[in-house]
């Protein structure tokens, strides 16, 4: 929980004590709030302190809420499959709370991107899977997360039933990878009916493991 005490509006009294700063609890008490309500990722300023306080200023406290509810929930492990599921059952509207997963702007409590935390971009990258077509506008996400080498990316691009030239050439690449990223790759490109590329041939006559990987997916 984040508390910050500044007060630029503040007139210092000489010779006068500074009063504690009230617990966080009777702070919401004073303020007849419920912290919980707040909306997720927002701040609140709320005013504490009352008007005769004896050196007669008034004090602000900013309170930063507790994260976004739904990325909490893909970091417990009883939660997280039914939040993976009630955010696909979004539909089209899940696509901008996953951009904000994608690209970091999407925070907890401490100010660290929930992509970073592991399981959320695991469960992010599952999820846009899952919406399919939907998913479309998540490409250059998905295709960044492939070429990091997340083996649920290749998954979810396959997911999206047709690709762009960028998108082929990274699954193409991903061909070459460990095996587990490959299968994957291979698997999405026959999906997206892109095993004819010519970068995924050039793969295929390079690496090993590239062409077992497609021939798996071939049979698949």
């Amino acid at each position: 929980m984040a508390l910050e005490q500044d007060d630029p509006g503040r007139v210092a009294q000489p010779g006068l004590a500074e009063p504690k700063l009230p617990s966080f609890d009777s702070l919401l008490s004073v303020a007849k709030m419920d912290f919980k309500q707040l909306p997720a990722g927002c701040r609140q300023r709320v005013r504490t302190g009352a008007d005769d306080d004896p050196v007669r200023f008034r004090r602000w406290t900013w309170i930063m809420d507790t994260g976004d509810p739904l990325f909490e929930r893909f970091l417990q492990p009883e939660n997280r499959v039914a939040a993976t599921v009630q955010l696909v059952d979004r539909g089209e509207s899940a696509v901008p709370i996953l951009v904000s997963l994608f690209d970091g702007s999407a925070r907890n409590q401490y100010g660290v991107a929930y992509r970073r935390l592991g399981m959320p971009l695991s469960c992010g990258l599952i999820a846009a899977g899952r919406l399919g077509p939907l998913a479309r506008p998540l490409e250059p996400f998905l295709v960044a997360e492939l070429r990091a080498g997340h083996p649920y990316a290749a998954e979810a691009l396959g997911a999206l039933g047709a690709l762009e030239n960028d998108s082929v050439v990274a699954l193409a690449d991903a061909l070459r990878l460990d095996v587990e990223v490959a299968l994957g790759a291979a698997a999405a490109l026959y999906r997206c009916s892109a095993a004819d590329h010519p970068a995924v041939t050039a793969a295929a006559s390079l690496s090993t493991t590239a062409k077992r990987a497609l021939s798996i997916a071939k049979r698949a």
